[in-house]
């Protein structure tokens, strides 16, 4: 049974967190950076675990925290995040403006990392019973080479014994307080393929008229990507 002064509590934790997510978004939103460029990125997440004593570890441009639960527990749930912005010249009204001409945070990657970070921040303020380890994943380089299978390399599901591992991606046309989700995998990778069309640049059409190839033409030969 919750108690008054304990929901009292957790109701101003809450508040707390949304106001520090919204702090870490805002600032987030004016440093961003193109994949595995994630250096400043990296810097302000580590100082703010540092702030919350949570143990961490660097790989490249990633980090990855780590909170173990209340007692003894032999496997651990994941939650990440993605790190990076995309090539895009923001043109807003918003009053936190990119200052990185020519990169933005236009898909949502600074909200993500501050709600990974408010997760933190709650769970590391809170004395609720914790039954398994926690880790916590930023993920650079999401947008384009992708960045999940050189972390998943470096063993930490392994190191972890990560049992599960959970993602969230905001989503503007979903009304506030709601969750949306699918059975079956979805919002899966975009990535870009390239076509190449062979063909005859030119036809002749003869007496008969008859149209023909023009066997001097060269192919042409065009690449979409």
């Amino acid at each position: 049974m919750i108690t008054e002064s304990e929901l009292e509590f957790r109701e101003a934790l809450v508040a707390g967190a949304l106001e520090y997510m919204k702090s870490c978004r805002r600032t987030l939103h004016q440093m961003p950076e193109l994949a595995n460029e994630e250096y400043k990125t990296q810097e302000f997440i580590i100082r703010e675990l540092e702030e919350m004593g949570v143990p961490y570890e660097k790989h490249d441009t990633a980090v990855i925290g780590f909170l173990r639960a209340s007692t003894d527990a032999d496997f651990a749930i994941a939650f990440r995040s993605d790190m990076d912005a995309l090539p895009v010249c923001e043109n807003t009204r918003c009053s936190y403006p990119s200052l990185n001409p020519g990169k933005m945070h236009a898909c949502g990657h600074d909200g993500h990392m501050s709600m990974l970070l408010g997760m933190v921040r709650i769970l590391t303020r809170t004395d609720v019973r914790r039954s398994c380890d926690f880790v916590f994943v930023f993920q650079p380089a999401e947008e384009s080479v992708g960045g999940a299978a050189p972390l998943i390399k470096t063993g930490f599901i392994e190191r972890y014994n990560v049992r599960q591992i959970f993602g969230i991606h905001l989503h503007p046309s979903i009304p506030e307080g709601r969750y949306a989700t699918a059975s079956g995998p979805f919002m899966a990778l975009g990535t870009d393929f390239n076509i190449t069309a062979k063909s005859i640049t030119a036809i002749t059409v003869n007496c008969a008229g008859v149209i023909v190839p023009d066997a001097d033409a060269p192919a042409a030969t065009a690449n979409s990507s």
